[in-house]
């Protein structure tokens, strides 16, 4: 299976404790119901929130076979209007990364760190520019990592 962008069922929310996340970001229990998800890998990517000072800095949830962690990112991108569709394009910046609040979490990340990195680009050009809500019919996602 390949990561596909969805609206978080309420099954799926309790499953995962997505509201418990949310208020790690400081964000209300029916804040960001949207993903991007493998469930056959059991991972899963959720931008969070943008910073209101610096537009192009957003905070990200990335799940990973068990392990959580929260991810900054600068984005930028851009998208044209053709024949055909919105075609469109994003560039990702590695910004920081919190510490894992589960120790178990940090020794995963050590173990398996080019394995969650390739999960992670997966599911970040799976995302395009907006997840569920892109209108993106075609995109290119690049990395500085």
């Amino acid at each position: 299976m390949a990561f596909v962008n969805e609206r978080i069922s309420a099954e799926d929310a309790e499953k995962y404790g997505i509201d418990a996340i949310n208020k790690d970001f400081i964000m209300g229990s029916g804040a960001v119901r949207l993903w991007t998800i493998d469930r056959e890998k059991n991972v899963y990517f959720r931008l969070m929130k943008n910073n209101r000072d610096e537009p192009t800095e957003y905070e990200v949830s990335f799940f990973w076979k068990g392990a959580l962690f929260h991810i900054d990112f600068k984005i930028t991108g851009g998208s044209e209007k053709t024949a055909g569709g919105w075609k469109g394009w994003t560039h990702w910046s590695w910004n920081g990364m919190r510490r894992p609040k589960n120790p178990i979490d940090q020794e995963i990340l050590d173990a398996h760190r080019w394995e969650i990195i390739a999960d992670l680009k997966e599911a970040m050009t799976a995302y395009k520019d907006a997840g569920v809500l892109s209108r993106q019919v075609e995109s290119v996602a690049t990395f500085d990592f």
